[in-house]
């Protein structure tokens, strides 16, 4: 929780906590060995030839128990999370509308508050964000995944490798002030 003299950490949920779930539902869904590098944009949507497939997924994915409990944590993720969390005032904000489908938001942010509790119990859900227009949020220090979500009250941004943002130069990088990170270790040797 927030203290007065701790700086402010928002950490991104999916594709920096845990591995895509759209990517691995969607190889469950297909029955195939599809994985998240054989994504060319950051959009499930793009994985489906017509609106009546991708209703179809959609229904698979939420008709799930909690369609989290099958999606891996990314390595290093929950013992950074940690001790991140005993130095900053550290919150966890995450997306929970899925576009086209507002009926599955109720049930995506429940899906997320627990799992977040089961994997990051040291954290308070009182520190768990769930919103759009991420680059409304003012924070000393942000890691996404997404280089839009980084608005103009971020001090440092942490932009957090996957096969979406790969393609970003080091200039791209560099205008938007974001340094790159590719892992949770790298992470920790920055701010820990």
């Amino acid at each position: 929780m927030q203290t007065e003299n701790k700086k402010i950490l928002i950490v991104d949920m999916d594709e920096v906590l845990y591995q895509c779930w759209a990517s691995v539902l969607y190889a469950k869904f297909t029955g195939t060995q599809f994985k998240s590098e054989n994504r060319k944009t950051l959009l499930i949507q793009a994985l489906f030839n017509t609106k009546k497939e991708l209703d179809a997924f959609v229904d698979f994915s939420f008709s799930q128990e909690n369609y989290y409990y099958g999606i891996p944590l990314i390595e290093g993720a929950q013992e950074v999370m940690r001790k991140l969390n005993e130095k900053y005032s550290l919150y966890i904000c995450t997306d929970y509308l899925f576009k086209g489908y507002e009926w599955t938001s109720e049930k995506a942010i429940l899906f997320k508050t627990e799992v977040l509790k089961r994997d990051f119990p040291f954290i308070n859900p009182e520190q768990y964000i769930f919103m759009r227009g991420k680059h409304l949020l003012h924070a000393d220090i942000l890691i996404d995944d997404r280089a839009s979500n980084f608005g103009p009250h971020i001090n440092q941004g942490l932009l957090f490798t996957a096969i979406h943002n790969k393609g970003m130069t080091d200039k791209e990088l560099k205008d938007k002030n974001l340094i790159r990170v590719n892992s949770w270790k790298q992470i920790g040797e920055i701010l820990l």
